[in-house]
C-alpha cells in the first residue's frame, strides 16, 4: 500500500469539502487509479470538472502535479505513483 498527499484548489476545495486528503492506495497505483477513486467518492461533478467527455483526457484548463511536476510531462495519467507523493489538483483560469 502506499500513501497519497492530495491537494485541491479552488472550485475542487468545495466539491470536496477539503483542502487536503491523505489517501491510500494499492502498491503500483497510477494517477488514473487516484483519479478512479476520487470520482467514485465525489461523484459526477468532480469528473466533469476534471476530464473532457469526448476524450476522456484530463481537460485542458486543469494541472495536475506530482511532487511539483506536471504530469503532461511525464506520462499523463499513467503516472506512477509512490508511497508519499504530493499530488495538487488545480483549476487554472481562462479569461480574455
Amino acid at each position: 500500500m502506499l500513501s497519497v498527499k492530495v491537494q485541491f484548489f479552488s472550485i475542487l476545495s468545495e466539491i470536496t469539502g477539503a483542502k487536503e486528503l491523505e489517501l491510500t492506495l494499492k502498491t503500483g497505483s497510477k494517477i488514473e487509479d487516484l483519479f478512479n477513486m476520487l470520482t467514485e467518492k465525489y461523484g459526477a461533478d468532480f469528473k466533469e470538472r476534471i476530464f473532457d467527455s469526448k476524450t476522456g483526457d484530463l481537460r485542458r484548463l486543469i494541472i495536475v502535479t506530482v511532487n511539483g511536476k506536471d504530469v503532461r510531462n511525464m506520462n499523463r495519467l499513467k503516472t506512477d505513483l509512490n508511497d508519499g507523493d504530493e499530488v495538487a489538483i488545480l483549476p487554472t483560469v481562462a479569461g480574455g
